[in-house]
């Protein structure tokens, strides 16, 4: 491979402006924003990405300082940067067409985020010094990972959500995803340990690869199980020259980390935490010893005069131990030996890899996924419907009771939020990462090769495993995965096939070589100025949305805590510095429209009455599908006055989210209480169309329920039922009808619901009053009494409405 230099551009003047040097500086930056993600909770939350955000453009900004300094261009010079920039792009366009505006524009940051740590590693990772330093501080990250998870199981540490009791998930807080990232670390550390020459720097490399790998199958992710050995098994084929090393270092790995995990787990949930540190410490001992072993064995090979016995010795030896470490590990993941696989794998791990099938609950969880996710594609094809699209639609496409704010598909979430456009951006972009690497790999040279090869691995099994979980919306993950193309693209651009040796291949590759071979064309700007400020304007995208969204989260936690607290003045103030900050996000609008109108009710003022309901409609324009905005709506609504509103918001709810049982429990309850209101107006005809509605609404929730496929059925998620509350508001409805056989029925089946059993107990009396038993009605009322002081009030005033038949 030829070496990579520094490409220029006629005509230029290429002297620099300041002789100041800031890579060093942006090398720094890079390093944190490789190291420190993945330690906060893999930024899914947004305190934390929106930081990493803010981080980022900083490091951009010190990135065009340097470039602008030295007069060196930004040049777009392969088919990977115009991919990811048109990526970028088509999630800015799909925020035209989103159904979730602040997702969407949340989502654009992200992938401008993704698009300006490629550039940075990419321009920045074209010498091997570079690209060691920088592969070394994600393997350094994920050996940190591997320990959180580790001392979180032995109990030694206490980070939330490392340690289910059952499974290692670590500081990413779902085991796929650390899978995943695992694997993608285990091949760059495999990377730098099959090049390492220093023995201290071997053993280092060896140690954190046993930890990780212990960790690997302490998540017991068996798509994680499934993507490492394919993974490696490309890395290994790449590798050429380096092979047969690559082979002994993998399988020492595999076999000592299966023995590690077979002694770590069984202590660990025997509450032996001190016990299971110290398997590990041998562990550790044990890897050092076999790393001295393997390094006087390369010196020995490397020997001439090394007699043929002893070489065949070593090699053999070597063999032996590799096959009898593979047929262990197909073993165990077959289940075709159990009893072999136990003395080598704890049994939790050996059970866990006997469930994998394709009739698995989760996988057929996932297909269930994958064919709602097409069907929102087919009726959103072109552009998408913006980021957060699914987490607000699929709930309107969904045949059975599943709740998941992923697709668990990086390729089909991206079709969902940037329509076709995106979706052939987003695997173009690997398509051609992978045939770089082919077209590399067929007539690779140069010492940086194999450190190229493991990155764009690395890259690969990554989003491989992403095509089936959602590993990539983990903010951190995404950055390491961008991060591993741009050094590959920075080790392997201009790479191009000998002429003589591969002519017959040359017109196959004749687009992308055209593309890669006319870097000149391709500069942004040969103006420092010019480049300077484009790249400040993409920094400023980025940053200052990114500051003004994460002070608005403070401001509206702290405006959550006041109204909690019943402080509404102070919850208003600062509702609207929150909204100002953030105008996208609905929920600061309709939590502003309640505290609003409380306070409005409060003073008797009219002004921040319609204050309220203008909050409160532009909430729900701004977010239609979200069911936190339109319940709140709802009660907004209610309380300003507007019954009619109040019950459209709460049937709002089951056309979001039609296999959602609290939907139908929220709707008949705001609808019983609009139907009070009409009767205690006199308006009978109005209260009831609202009493016939709640009272057909068992029969609704049945019919639905009928629908709902009986293999699809979640045992996680609350049943769609006729529920105690659902019979309560029906019964309240059969009453007023005159229904009171009905009413009877429902209202005892509310009753065995303890928290409804006195609500429940003084509608049983007026029933039973209606129909002429006194006797019961005054039993139950008298039991009632004891929980309700103003019981007989409410008897009374209710007996005085007229029965409406």
């Amino acid at each position: 491979m030829p070496a990579n230099s520094v490409k220029t551009v006629p005509g230029l003047d290429r002297r620099p402006l300041l002789n100041i040097n800031l890579h060093p500086l942006v090398i720094f930056g890079l390093s944190l924003l490789l190291f420190l993600p993945p330690f906060l909770r893999g930024l899914f939350f947004a305190p934390e990405l929106l930081f990493i955000h803010q981080l980022t453009a900083a490091v951009f900004l010190v990135f065009l300082l340097d470039r602008a300094t030295k007069r060196d261009p930004l040049i777009f010079s392969h088919p990977l940067d115009w991919l990811l920039l048109g990526l970028f792009l088509a999630y800015f366009a799909s925020i035209s067409v989103a159904v979730n505006l602040r997702g969407a524009v949340g989502e654009a940051l992200k992938y401008l985020n993704y698009f300006l740590v490629y550039l940075m590693v990419s321009r920045s990772a074209i010498n091997e010094r570079t690209i060691s330093r920088l592969l070394h501080i994600i393997f350094a990250g994920a050996v940190g990972v591997a320990l959180v998870g580790l001392l979180s199981a032995t109990g030694h540490l206490n980070f939330p959500g490392a340690w289910t009791g059952a499974h290692i998930n670590s500081t990413l807080q779902y085991r796929n995803a650390l899978a995943g990232y695992i694997v993608a670390a285990q091949i760059v550390g495999l990377s730098l340990w099959v090049r390492a020459r220093n023995p201290l720097h071997q053993t280092l490399l060896a140690i954190g690869s046993l930890l990780m790998l212990v960790v690997l199958l302490l998540s017991q992710s068996r798509g994680g199980w499934i993507v490492y050995p394919l993974a490696v098994a490309v890395w290994l084929v790449g590798l050429r020259g380096h092979s047969w090393r690559g082979c002994y270092l993998f399988f020492l790995n595999l076999g000592l980390a299966m023995l590690t995990a077979r002694f770590f787990l069984p202590r660990v949930l025997a509450g032996n935490g001190t016990g299971a540190v110290e398997i590990l410490l041998v562990a550790c001992g044990v890897m050092t010893a076999a790393q001295l072993l393997v390094s006087v064995g390369d010196r020995l090979l490397a020997r001439q005069e090394l007699q043929q016995p002893f070489r065949a010795l070593l090699t053999y030896g070597g063999i032996t131990y590799i096959v009898a470490v593979v047929g262990i590990y197909l073993f165990y993941a077959d289940r075709a030996l159990p009893r072999v696989g136990a003395q080598f794998l704890p049994a939790a791990l050996l059970d866990r890899a006997g469930t994998i099938s394709m009739e698995d609950p989760s996988a057929v969880s996932r297909f269930v996924f994958f064919r709602d996710a097409l069907e929102i594609v087919r009726n959103h094809p072109l552009l998408g419907a913006g980021g957060g699209a699914w987490n607000a639609l699929y709930h309107r496409y969904k045949e059975s009771i599943y709740f998941t704010t992923e697709v668990h598909s990086a390729f089909l979430q991206t079709w969902v939020e940037t329509g076709t456009i995106g979706f052939l951006l987003f695997t173009g972009f690997w398509l051609v990462l992978a045939y770089i690497l082919w077209r590399a790999a067929r007539n690779h040279a140069g010492s940086s090769y194999p450190l190229a090869w493991g990155s764009g691995v690395a890259a690969l099994a990554l989003v491989g495993h992403s095509a089936i979980d959602f590993n990539l919306s983990l903010p951190a993950l995404a950055i390491l995965v961008w991060t591993l193309a741009g050094i590959t693209r920075g080790s392997l651009v201009g790479y191009k096939l000998p002429a003589a040796q591969y002519s017959h291949r040359l017109k196959k590759s004749a687009k992308i070589d055209e593309l890669s071979a006319k870097p000149n064309k391709q500069a942004i700007s040969g103006n420092p100025w010019v480049q300077l400020s484009l790249g400040l304007i993409l920094t400023i995208a980025l940053w200052v949305p990114a500051w003004r969204f994460y002070q608005a989260g403070v401001l509206g936690a702290e405006g959550a805590r006041a109204i909690n607290a019943h402080q509404h003045l102070e919850a208003r103030q600062l509702m609207i510095k929150a909204h100002q900050l953030d105008p996208f996000t609905a929920t600061y609008l309709a939590d502003l429209a309640q505290v609003t109108a409380v306070v409005g009710l409060a003073d008797s003022d009219p002004v921040a009455l319609q204050k309220a309901k203008e909050h409160v409609d532009a909430a729900v324009l701004l977010e239609p599908f979200n069911p936190r905005v339109r319940s709140t709506a709802s009660l907004v609504y209610l309380l300003l006055g507007y019954p009619d509103q109040a019950v459209a918001e709460a049937h709002a709810l089951l056309t979001i989210n039609p296999l959602d049982v609290s939907a139908y429990e929220f709707y008949g309850r705001t609808a019983m209480t609009v139907a009070k209101h009409y009767l205690v107006r006199r308006e009978y005809p109005m209260a009831k169309t609202y009493l016939e509605r709640v009272v057909q609404l068992p029969a609704q929730v049945e019919s639905v329920a009928r629908e709902i496929p009986v293999s699809q059925s979640s045992q996680r998620h609350r049943k769609l039922e006729v529920t105690p509350l659902i019979s309560l508001s029906a019964g309240q409805a059969a009453f007023f009808l005159g229904d009171h056989s009905t009413a009877e029925l429902l209202l005892k089946t509310a009753e065995k619901q303890q928290e409804l059993a006195a609500e429940s107990s003084l509608w049983l009396a007026l029933t039973a009053a209606r129909s002429n038993n006194h006797a019961e009605a005054e039993e139950r009322l008298t039991r009632v009494r004891a929980y309700f002081q103003e019981a007989d009030t409410v008897f009374e005033e209710i007996m005085q409405v007229p029965i409406l038949n």
